[in-house]
């Protein structure tokens, strides 16, 4: 599995498209479910780009932060590439959370509907961007010998190594986390008829999210 597509010279990263379209996904659903938490599409649309912003700026701080020995500190013009993947996950929840949270103070709009709401983008956003680490090789870490192990063989990819620097058969964590994303977005669209506005969506995801994370990692 390749992560780009060469055509001619021009070398395409599956990475940022997939990301987009996580994006793209996660404010269509916010719109779809508004009505849900008693808000308007036109509130989430005031809200949903600077959110967005800042997730993306949080995930990519926090992932060149960690990463910053052993990547970046050699070729520090590498940490603005973020169409070459690489990303910290918490630093986008809590860079989207707080700048959704701060653009709906601004806008007089209720903070717990945006935020049951949001979980909802939130969720599927992650869902579809696990494609991407797919596609990277990112997060296999632990070797397996089980049948649905992922091999990466492309040096292009982003998979673990071992001491001797090639890769190994290894638990596919992100394809684990995409089903438990899926599993949880279902969860909340039920939840989101019943209890939405309350801001207990929010919390129910938060503290699903976080006990599947643990046992994944």
């Amino acid at each position: 599995m390749s992560p780009y597509l060469e055509v001619g010279p021009v070398t395409l990263r599956f990475y940022g498209p997939i990301v987009v379209a996580g994006i793209a996904a996660g404010w269509w659903i916010c719109r779809r479910y508004a009505h849900a938490v008693g808000i308007t599409v036109d509130d989430v649309d005031a809200i949903a780009l600077w959110a967005i912003i800042a997730g993306i700026v949080g995930t990519r701080a926090l992932h060149v932060i960690d990463k910053w020995p052993e990547i970046y500190a050699s070729d520090p013009l590498l940490a603005p590439q973020i169409w070459r993947g690489g990303g910290a996950i918490w630093g986008g929840i809590i860079g989207g959370v707080a700048g959704g949270a701060i653009a709906a103070w601004r806008h007089g709009i209720y903070i717990p509907a945006v935020a049951d709401v949001g979980a909802l983008g939130l969720i599927l956003g992650q869902a579809i961007g696990r494609l991407a680490n797919v596609v990277n090789g990112e997060h296999t870490r632990v070797a397996s010998d089980l049948p649905w192990a992922f091999l990466y063989t492309n040096p292009a990819t982003l998979a673990a190594r071992d001491a001797t620097g090639a890769t190994f058969p290894a638990h596919p964590a992100h394809l684990y986390e995409l089903l438990a994303d899926v599993l949880i977005l279902a969860v909340l669209i039920f939840a989101i008829s019943r209890w939405g506005g309350s801001g207990r969506v929010f919390a129910l995801y938060a503290f699903s999210y976080s006990l599947f994370r643990f046992l994944i990692t």
